[in-house]
């Protein structure tokens, strides 16, 4: 059987020495932190530059020119025309924002107008197309994770219903 004083002095020397170490970590300075090392470089890159180049991809409602890509992502600078056909991505999550011009967007068959500075971010597997408002449109395209183009699925608009684009 323990004395009651060596019970509490049990309890009390942990307590005591915990709190000499904060009262001491107080005052001490805190060393220096690393900051963490990129594990990519840092792109830079100027629109007209980007333009000058041949586009990665083109067809006629649509020249893309990749950005940047790495595993996680891929951003793409995509100049529109017209229409671009119904399709989804099952394995990638899908984000655009409007550098310039107006974009009607069906996410599922629901119609949003996109204007310039407007961002829309598509879930991976949502049926979605595009269509152009003014002449052209210029955008910048983000995709996570990076995904193959030719893993995109065209789909039928064969009975499916969207709702109209509000057009103003």
């Amino acid at each position: 059987r323990r004395h009651p004083t060596m019970a509490r002095d049990s309890v009390l020397r942990p307590a005591l020495v915990i709190m000499l170490a904060m009262s001491g970590c107080a005052a001490a300075p805190r060393p220096a932190m690393t900051p963490p090392v990129a594990q990519h470089p840092v792109i830079h890159l100027r629109r007209s530059d980007v333009m000058q180049r041949e586009p990665d991809s083109a067809h006629a409602s649509a020249r893309v020119w990749t950005m940047q890509k790495s595993a996680e992502s891929r951003t793409n600078l995509v100049e529109m025309r017209g229409k671009l056909s119904y399709h989804v991505h099952p394995e990638a999550e899908h984000t655009l924002l409007v550098l310039k011009g107006r974009v009607c967007a069906w996410a599922g068959t629901e119609a949003l107008v996109l204007e310039e500075g407007d961002y829309i971010s598509i879930p991976r597997g949502l049926p979605h197309k595009y269509e152009t408002l003014t002449e052209t449109a210029l955008l910048l395209s983000f995709d996570a994770p990076a995904y193959d183009p030719a893993k995109t699925v065209r789909l039928s608009e064969e009975g499916v219903h969207f709702a109209p684009c509000p057009r103003d």
